[in-house]
């Protein structure tokens, strides 16, 4: 009954990331188990086959059979999975907690599996396929830690799948490449912290039990937020154990989304649920997709990492050497990296689009200056030939006036007086004419 035990006290005092609406469903089922009257059978050291990962064909959209499980999940190089382009998908379905429970992974699995996920180089790329209402805030970071680490290997996509992923599930559907719900009707959010504290004192007396808690000198702090909010003094749990955490919480959904979030349509950070609609116009997520979409989406950006960066997972580059690529990929430079800098493969794809667009411009310019070129050649070919032209003018206009002085000279010698014919208009009008002088 250890897992049971870990089960009841998580559920009576634990910090929940979780939709109130869905943990208010479950007080009936928690007042029954601390009463007694509840039992469940705690199968919770073999995990359910449905809450296991499993693999995904993405050549031909083939689920691979379950022996292939165990293979996977040791990312065992040696596997004989030879196929590369498998796409390994998560289920995670209902209250999450930090420790495997009634047959279900919790966090601290769900991390482990993610890591060896992410190094197995049979698994091009993550899926989560998310329905859930959230849960406890321990083993949440541990979680999405992992996830994080996981998308600096390879492509790691959430998919809400006619469900929700509110409050933890959400702060763990934002830390992937990409999230996207499978109808309108999803809803995602809740982005917000709450503490539930049962007050069984009185149910205590009632069976004739009395409790004393004593503390040493000097432990005046000890447990003081938690009592003082069983004597409905909240403002202490709320500065010492909700905010950090709510803090915590947004500046990871901020830094997962990054510059995709919109907050001026709406402000997510305040504890909303939101349709499909609305949850892309604040860019809490990137669209609506099914399931065959999703698969054919990871495997795109996995043959985009791949093919486009062909190099390891991680390395240096020197900064003196290579600070022109460095800033191409918009990755700022602390002041104190002056010999190198690690460039993660997120990193690399946007470094090797920044190059590929600059190659593009510079073929464009290039062909912008070939048809300039043509058009300087084209003029100059006009100008030689306007020039040709005043050349042959030139050599024209003086020979022309040579042979009408020779002409008028002749004609004189053989006694004819052109004085006369001379003064005709038409003659005086030739004769004022520039181009026969």
């Amino acid at each position: 009954m250890p897992q049971f035990n870990k089960l009841i006290a998580s559920l009576i005092k634990s910090t929940w990331l979780i939709d109130s609406n869905y943990a208010n469903a479950q007080l009936p089922f928690i007042a029954e188990l601390l009463s007694g009257t509840k039992n469940i059978n705690d199968n919770s050291d073999k995990l359910n086959v449905g809450t296991l990962p499993f693999l995904v064909d993405a050549n031909n959209f083939i689920t691979l059979n379950a022996s292939a499980t165990d293979l996977l999940l040791k990312s065992d190089c040696g596997s004989p999975l030879l196929n590369k382009n498998n796409i390994a998908v998560i289920p995670i379905s209902g209250a999450i907690m930090k420790d495997d429970n009634c047959g279900d992974a919790g966090s601290m699995t769900r991390a482990m599996q993610v890591k060896n996920l992410a190094a197995n180089p049979n698994v091009s790329a993550i899926i989560f396929l998310i329905d859930s209402p959230g849960g406890m805030v321990d083993g949440t970071q541990t979680f999405a830690d992992a996830i994080i680490d996981a998308k600096n290997h390879k492509p790691v996509i959430a998919l809400v799948e006619d469900g929700q992923a509110a409050s933890g599930a959400f702060w763990l559907a934002s830390q992937c490449s990409e999230v996207y719900v499978t109808h309108e009707t999803c809803a995602v959010g809740s982005i917000g912290v709450f503490v539930r504290l049962v007050d069984s004192s009185k149910a205590m007396e009632a069976k004739g039990y009395i409790v004393h808690e004593i503390y040493a000198d000097g432990s005046n702090e000890k447990n003081k937020v938690f009592n003082d909010a069983l004597n409905n003094e909240y403002a202490s749990i709320k500065e010492k154990v909700l905010n950090p955490i709510r803090s915590t919480f947004e500046n990871a959904v901020k830094k997962g989304r990054g510059s995709k979030l919109n907050i001026s349509k709406n402000n997510p950070f305040t504890g909303g649920m939101y349709s499909a609609s609305e949850a892309m116009q604040i860019g809490l997520i990137d669209g609506i997709m099914s399931f065959e979409q999703v698969i054919a989406r990871a495997s795109q950006l996995a043959n985009i990492q791949v093919n486009s960066i062909a190099i390891n997972n991680q390395m240096k580059l020197n900064v003196n050497e290579h600070k022109a690529l460095i800033e191409l990929a918009a990755i700022s430079m602390k002041e104190h990296e002056t010999e190198t800098a690690d460039i993660t493969n997120v990193e690399l794809i946007t470094l090797n689009k920044n190059l590929v667009d600059l190659v593009a411009k510079n073929n464009n310019l290039q062909n912008e200056n070939a048809s300039l070129q043509t058009l300087v050649d084209a003029a100059n070919d006009k100008t030689l030939a306007l020039q040709s032209e005043i050349t042959r003018l030139q050599v024209f206009e003086p020979s022309s006036t040579v042979v009408h002085q020779q002409q008028t000279t002749i004609d004189a010698h053989n006694g004819v007086d052109f004085t006369e014919i001379n003064a005709l208009p038409h003659n005086a009008a030739l004769e004022n004419n520039i181009r026969f002088k």
